[in-house]
Protein backbone atom coordinates (compact mmCIF):
# COMPACT_ATOMS: atom_id res chain seq x y z
CA UNK A 1 0.00 0.00 0.00
CA UNK A 2 2.78 2.21 0.64
CA UNK A 3 4.15 1.80 -3.33
CA UNK A 4 0.68 3.54 -4.21
CA UNK A 5 -1.20 6.38 -4.22
CA UNK A 6 -3.23 6.33 -1.24
CA UNK A 7 -7.40 8.02 -1.19
CA UNK A 8 -8.02 11.06 0.50
CA UNK A 9 -10.57 10.25 3.03
CA UNK A 10 -12.12 12.76 5.50
CA UNK A 11 -13.01 11.66 9.00
CA UNK A 12 -14.02 13.40 12.61
CA UNK A 13 -13.38 12.49 15.67
CA UNK A 14 -16.58 12.90 18.21
CA UNK A 15 -17.80 12.04 21.95
CA UNK A 16 -14.88 10.11 23.11
CA UNK A 17 -13.26 10.95 26.55
CA UNK A 18 -11.59 14.35 27.84
CA UNK A 19 -8.20 13.04 26.63
CA UNK A 20 -8.38 11.56 23.66
CA UNK A 21 -6.31 13.01 21.06
CA UNK A 22 -7.74 13.79 17.81
CA UNK A 23 -5.18 14.27 15.45
CA UNK A 24 -3.67 11.35 17.08
CA UNK A 25 -5.11 8.27 17.94
CA UNK A 26 -4.93 4.57 17.82
CA UNK A 27 -8.17 4.92 15.10
CA UNK A 28 -6.46 6.92 13.15
CA UNK A 29 -3.66 5.68 12.58
CA UNK A 30 -5.09 2.68 11.46
CA UNK A 31 -7.09 4.39 8.75
CA UNK A 32 -3.66 6.75 7.76
CA UNK A 33 -2.32 2.83 6.56
CA UNK A 34 -5.29 2.86 4.18
CA UNK A 35 -5.99 6.46 3.52
CA UNK A 36 -4.91 9.69 3.21
CA UNK A 37 -6.70 11.60 5.79
CA UNK A 38 -8.01 15.08 6.28
CA UNK A 39 -9.56 15.93 9.74
CA UNK A 40 -12.46 17.51 8.67
CA UNK A 41 -15.35 18.40 11.39
CA UNK A 42 -17.41 20.11 9.12
CA UNK A 43 -18.38 17.66 6.25
CA UNK A 44 -16.72 14.09 7.14
CA UNK A 45 -17.27 11.32 5.32
CA UNK A 46 -16.18 8.98 8.32
CA UNK A 47 -17.37 9.99 12.12
CA UNK A 48 -15.77 8.15 14.60
CA UNK A 49 -17.62 8.43 17.95
CA UNK A 50 -18.13 6.97 21.11
CA UNK A 51 -20.42 7.30 23.92
CA UNK A 52 -19.00 10.63 26.39
CA UNK A 53 -21.90 12.98 24.15
CA UNK A 54 -24.01 13.05 21.52
CA UNK A 55 -22.27 15.16 19.25
CA UNK A 56 -22.18 12.22 16.38
CA UNK A 57 -26.32 13.32 15.63
CA UNK A 58 -25.06 16.07 14.21
CA UNK A 59 -23.01 13.64 10.96
CA UNK A 60 -26.13 11.41 10.24
CA UNK A 61 -25.16 11.34 6.54
CA UNK A 62 -21.75 10.12 7.21
CA UNK A 63 -20.64 6.83 7.75
CA UNK A 64 -20.51 6.13 11.68
CA UNK A 65 -17.97 4.05 13.26
CA UNK A 66 -18.89 3.27 17.23
CA UNK A 67 -15.95 2.62 19.99
CA UNK A 68 -16.87 1.11 23.00
CA UNK A 69 -14.34 -0.26 25.45
CA UNK A 70 -16.78 0.00 27.97
CA UNK A 71 -19.76 -3.06 28.79
CA UNK A 72 -22.59 -0.91 26.99
CA UNK A 73 -25.06 -2.05 24.37
CA UNK A 74 -24.55 -1.06 21.07
CA UNK A 75 -27.29 0.26 19.22
CA UNK A 76 -26.67 -0.78 15.00
CA UNK A 77 -30.03 1.45 14.21
CA UNK A 78 -27.43 4.23 15.22
CA UNK A 79 -24.06 4.01 14.20
CA UNK A 80 -23.10 1.71 10.59
CA UNK A 81 -20.32 -0.63 12.01
CA UNK A 82 -19.05 -0.76 15.65
CA UNK A 83 -15.44 -1.69 17.47
CA UNK A 84 -15.60 -3.11 20.96
CA UNK A 85 -14.38 -6.01 23.02
CA UNK A 86 -18.19 -8.37 22.42
CA UNK A 87 -17.32 -11.45 20.53
CA UNK A 88 -19.86 -10.83 18.06
CA UNK A 89 -20.66 -12.71 14.22
CA UNK A 90 -21.89 -9.62 12.39
CA UNK A 91 -20.46 -8.20 9.12
CA UNK A 92 -20.16 -4.86 10.67
CA UNK A 93 -18.25 -5.56 13.68
CA UNK A 94 -14.89 -5.77 14.51
CA UNK A 95 -13.44 -7.31 18.02
CA UNK A 96 -11.05 -4.35 19.00
CA UNK A 97 -10.80 -4.69 23.69
CA UNK A 98 -9.70 -1.64 25.33
CA UNK A 99 -6.31 -3.02 26.33
CA UNK A 100 -5.71 -2.88 22.45
CA UNK A 101 -5.97 0.70 22.35
CA UNK A 102 -3.26 0.81 25.00
CA UNK A 103 -1.04 -0.69 23.51
CA UNK A 104 -1.47 1.45 20.38
CA UNK A 105 -1.57 4.89 22.40
CA UNK A 106 0.48 4.61 25.27
CA UNK A 107 4.43 4.42 24.45
CA UNK A 108 5.60 3.11 27.97
CA UNK A 109 3.35 -0.16 27.41
CA UNK A 110 5.77 -1.31 24.48
CA UNK A 111 8.52 0.00 25.93
CA UNK A 112 7.55 -2.22 28.97
CA UNK A 113 6.57 -5.03 26.73
CA UNK A 114 9.89 -5.89 25.52
CA UNK A 115 11.65 -4.85 28.79
CA UNK A 116 9.52 -7.99 29.69
CA UNK A 117 11.82 -10.10 27.09
CA UNK A 118 14.97 -10.37 29.59
CA UNK A 119 13.80 -13.41 31.57
CA UNK A 120 16.89 -13.10 33.46
CA UNK A 121 16.06 -9.48 35.14
CA UNK A 122 12.23 -10.50 35.05
CA UNK A 123 13.00 -13.09 38.12
CA UNK A 124 15.65 -10.98 39.55
CA UNK A 125 13.37 -7.90 40.15
CA UNK A 126 11.06 -10.27 41.13
CA UNK A 127 13.09 -11.33 44.13
CA UNK A 128 13.96 -7.49 44.76
CA UNK A 129 10.08 -6.37 44.84
CA UNK A 130 9.63 -5.10 48.71
CA UNK A 131 5.52 -6.59 49.05
CA UNK A 132 3.87 -9.57 48.63
CA UNK A 133 0.44 -8.02 47.22
CA UNK A 134 -1.41 -4.91 46.29
CA UNK A 135 -4.11 -3.26 44.73
CA UNK A 136 -5.11 0.25 43.27
CA UNK A 137 -8.86 0.95 42.96
CA UNK A 138 -11.20 3.67 42.97
CA UNK A 139 -14.37 2.10 41.89
CA UNK A 140 -16.36 1.02 45.34
CA UNK A 141 -18.86 -0.82 43.03
CA UNK A 142 -17.64 -4.00 42.57
CA UNK A 143 -18.74 -6.83 44.99
CA UNK A 144 -16.79 -9.69 44.52
CA UNK A 145 -13.50 -7.50 44.46
CA UNK A 146 -14.25 -6.21 48.05
CA UNK A 147 -14.95 -9.40 49.22
CA UNK A 148 -11.99 -10.88 48.09
CA UNK A 149 -9.88 -8.01 49.20
CA UNK A 150 -11.88 -8.43 52.71
CA UNK A 151 -11.31 -11.95 52.66
CA UNK A 152 -7.62 -12.80 51.01
CA UNK A 153 -6.33 -10.00 53.83
CA UNK A 154 -7.13 -12.69 56.32
CA UNK A 155 -4.45 -14.40 55.09
CA UNK A 156 -1.81 -12.79 53.58
CA UNK A 157 -0.95 -8.56 53.53
CA UNK A 158 -2.22 -7.00 50.85
CA UNK A 159 -1.62 -2.74 50.46
CA UNK A 160 -4.51 -1.02 49.15
CA UNK A 161 -3.28 2.12 46.70
CA UNK A 162 -6.24 3.38 45.33
CA UNK A 163 -9.43 5.78 46.65
CA UNK A 164 -10.84 2.74 48.03
CA UNK A 165 -10.47 0.45 50.55
CA UNK A 166 -6.97 2.71 50.90
CA UNK A 167 -4.37 1.45 53.79
CA UNK A 168 -1.07 3.28 52.75
CA UNK A 169 -2.02 6.69 53.84
CA UNK A 170 -3.82 8.14 50.72
CA UNK A 171 -4.12 7.13 46.96
CA UNK A 172 -0.98 6.86 45.18
CA UNK A 173 -0.13 9.38 42.69
CA UNK A 174 1.10 6.57 40.62
CA UNK A 175 -0.36 3.45 40.18
CA UNK A 176 2.55 1.76 37.60
CA UNK A 177 5.25 2.63 39.99
CA UNK A 178 3.31 1.55 43.30
CA UNK A 179 2.07 -1.86 41.84
CA UNK A 180 6.36 -2.25 40.21
CA UNK A 181 7.29 -3.23 44.28
CA UNK A 182 5.28 -5.99 44.43
CA UNK A 183 4.62 -9.47 43.16
CA UNK A 184 1.29 -10.15 43.20
CA UNK A 185 -1.66 -7.38 42.16
CA UNK A 186 -5.33 -7.93 42.57
CA UNK A 187 -6.42 -7.18 38.64
CA UNK A 188 -10.22 -7.38 39.37
CA UNK A 189 -12.53 -5.91 36.62
CA UNK A 190 -15.47 -3.92 37.59
CA UNK A 191 -17.74 -6.24 35.66
CA UNK A 192 -17.68 -9.79 34.34
CA UNK A 193 -18.56 -10.35 30.53
CA UNK A 194 -17.19 -12.71 28.10
CA UNK A 195 -15.07 -10.52 26.09
CA UNK A 196 -14.13 -7.66 28.46
CA UNK A 197 -10.93 -7.68 28.84
CA UNK A 198 -9.59 -3.83 30.23
CA UNK A 199 -6.03 -2.42 31.06
CA UNK A 200 -6.18 -4.39 34.46
CA UNK A 201 -4.75 -7.43 33.90
CA UNK A 202 -1.65 -5.87 31.49
CA UNK A 203 -0.54 -3.62 34.11
CA UNK A 204 0.73 -5.98 36.58
CA UNK A 205 2.34 -8.05 33.57
CA UNK A 206 4.41 -5.24 32.32
CA UNK A 207 5.59 -4.35 35.97
CA UNK A 208 7.11 -8.09 36.18
CA UNK A 209 4.16 -8.87 38.55
CA UNK A 210 1.81 -11.62 38.39
CA UNK A 211 -1.79 -10.92 37.95
CA UNK A 212 -4.67 -12.54 40.33
CA UNK A 213 -7.36 -11.42 37.85
CA UNK A 214 -11.40 -11.97 37.44
CA UNK A 215 -13.41 -10.58 34.84
CA UNK A 216 -13.85 -11.98 31.34
CA UNK A 217 -14.21 -15.62 31.67
CA UNK A 218 -13.15 -15.91 28.23
CA UNK A 219 -9.70 -14.20 29.11
CA UNK A 220 -7.65 -17.24 27.75
CA UNK A 221 -8.22 -15.89 24.54
CA UNK A 222 -6.51 -12.85 24.93
CA UNK A 223 -4.13 -13.74 27.91
CA UNK A 224 -1.92 -16.89 28.30
CA UNK A 225 -3.63 -18.89 31.26
CA UNK A 226 0.01 -19.49 32.24
CA UNK A 227 0.67 -15.44 32.85
CA UNK A 228 -1.86 -14.83 35.79
CA UNK A 229 -3.83 -16.77 38.40
CA UNK A 230 -7.30 -16.63 37.76
CA UNK A 231 -9.70 -16.53 40.50
CA UNK A 232 -11.76 -18.57 39.26
CA UNK A 233 -9.57 -21.98 39.19
CA UNK A 234 -9.82 -21.62 43.30
CA UNK A 235 -12.45 -22.93 45.82
CA UNK A 236 -11.65 -19.75 48.40
CA UNK A 237 -9.73 -17.51 49.43
CA UNK A 238 -7.58 -19.95 51.48
CA UNK A 239 -6.77 -21.66 48.81
CA UNK A 240 -5.69 -18.67 46.83
CA UNK A 241 -3.20 -17.28 50.11
CA UNK A 242 -1.69 -21.11 49.98
CA UNK A 243 -0.58 -20.67 45.79
CA UNK A 244 0.64 -17.05 46.20
CA UNK A 245 2.66 -18.19 49.26
CA UNK A 246 4.13 -20.96 47.39
CA UNK A 247 4.87 -19.24 44.20
CA UNK A 248 6.66 -16.81 46.45
CA UNK A 249 8.61 -19.14 48.04
CA UNK A 250 9.37 -21.62 45.05
CA UNK A 251 11.95 -20.18 42.64
CA UNK A 252 11.16 -22.47 40.09
CA UNK A 253 7.04 -21.67 39.70
CA UNK A 254 7.48 -18.02 40.14
CA UNK A 255 10.21 -18.65 36.62
CA UNK A 256 7.72 -20.31 34.92
CA UNK A 257 4.95 -17.95 35.42
CA UNK A 258 6.99 -14.52 34.86
CA UNK A 259 8.75 -16.26 31.69
CA UNK A 260 5.42 -17.47 29.92
CA UNK A 261 4.23 -15.61 27.24
CA UNK A 262 1.84 -12.98 27.46
CA UNK A 263 -0.61 -13.57 24.64
CA UNK A 264 -2.77 -16.50 24.10
CA UNK A 265 -2.40 -16.88 20.56
CA UNK A 266 -0.71 -15.20 17.34
CA UNK A 267 -2.97 -12.16 17.42
CA UNK A 268 -1.03 -8.74 16.60
CA UNK A 269 -2.35 -7.08 19.90
CA UNK A 270 1.04 -4.73 19.86
CA UNK A 271 0.68 -3.24 16.49
CA UNK A 272 -2.60 -3.48 15.19
CA UNK A 273 -1.72 -1.28 12.29
CA UNK A 274 -0.27 -4.47 10.98
CA UNK A 275 -3.02 -6.68 11.44
CA UNK A 276 -4.26 -7.52 8.42
CA UNK A 277 -7.80 -8.98 9.39
CA UNK A 278 -8.64 -6.03 11.06
CA UNK A 279 -6.92 -3.40 8.42
CA UNK A 280 -9.29 -5.43 6.09
CA UNK A 281 -12.16 -5.17 8.08
CA UNK A 282 -11.80 -1.59 7.71
CA UNK A 283 -10.61 -1.44 4.44
CA UNK A 284 -14.01 -3.05 3.51
CA UNK A 285 -16.11 -0.96 5.96
CA UNK A 286 -14.59 2.40 4.82
CA UNK A 287 -15.60 1.74 0.93
CA UNK A 288 -19.45 1.27 1.65
CA UNK A 289 -21.10 3.68 0.20
CA UNK A 290 -22.45 6.60 1.91
CA UNK A 291 -26.03 7.05 1.05
CA UNK A 292 -26.66 3.11 1.73
CA UNK A 293 -25.28 3.36 5.45
CA UNK A 294 -27.92 6.29 5.73
CA UNK A 295 -30.23 4.78 4.52
CA UNK A 296 -30.20 1.36 6.28
CA UNK A 297 -29.71 3.35 9.74
CA UNK A 298 -33.16 4.88 8.77
CA UNK A 299 -34.91 1.43 7.72
CA UNK A 300 -33.42 -0.18 11.30
CA UNK A 301 -34.88 3.00 12.91
CA UNK A 302 -38.16 2.08 11.33
CA UNK A 303 -38.56 -1.37 11.87
CA UNK A 304 -38.57 -0.71 16.00
CA UNK A 305 -41.48 2.19 15.34
CA UNK A 306 -45.04 0.38 16.09
CA UNK A 307 -47.56 2.36 13.67
CA UNK A 308 -50.01 0.95 11.55
CA UNK A 309 -48.18 2.28 8.27
CA UNK A 310 -44.85 0.61 9.12
CA UNK A 311 -45.48 -2.12 6.62
CA UNK A 312 -45.75 0.58 4.00
CA UNK A 313 -42.62 2.85 5.18
CA UNK A 314 -40.35 -0.31 5.09
CA UNK A 315 -41.36 -1.16 1.33
CA UNK A 316 -40.60 2.09 0.63
CA UNK A 317 -37.28 2.50 2.58
CA UNK A 318 -36.14 -1.03 0.61
CA UNK A 319 -37.38 0.20 -2.79
CA UNK A 320 -35.23 3.09 -2.00
CA UNK A 321 -32.36 1.27 -0.77
CA UNK A 322 -32.21 -1.00 -4.75
CA UNK A 323 -31.78 2.17 -6.65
Amino acid sequence: MDSQVKPKLRIHFVDFWDKFQNESNFLLKSVQVIYEVELDDQNPQIVFFSHFGNEHKKFEKSVLFFFSGEPLNIDFSKCDYALSWRFLKRRNHYRLPLFKMYFQDVVRWKLQYKKNGNSEKLLSDWYNKKGLCCMVVSNPNCEIRNKVYLELSKYIPIDSGGKHLNNVGGPVENKAQFIRDYKFVLAFENSSHPGYTTEKIFEPILEGCIPIYWGNILIDRDVNKDRFLNYKDFMNCGDLAAEILDIDANRNKAFEILNSSVFSNNSNHINITDDLEYLSFLSDALKKGLKRSYEYRKLLRLLRTPTKRINQKIKMSLIGLKK
